[in-house]
């Protein structure tokens, strides 16, 4: 993954859960951590 927004697209569209690990709704959270 490259961006957040892609990582999202994955989870979302495709249900790749395995990137969102603890569920919390955030997929990738090194590419999606919010400040």
């Amino acid at each position: 993954m490259i961006s957040c927004e892609e990582a999202k697209f994955y989870l979302n569209q495709c249900n790749l859960t395995r990137l969102d690990r603890d569920k919390d709704g955030v997929p990738c959270e090194k590419l999606c951590r919010s400040n």
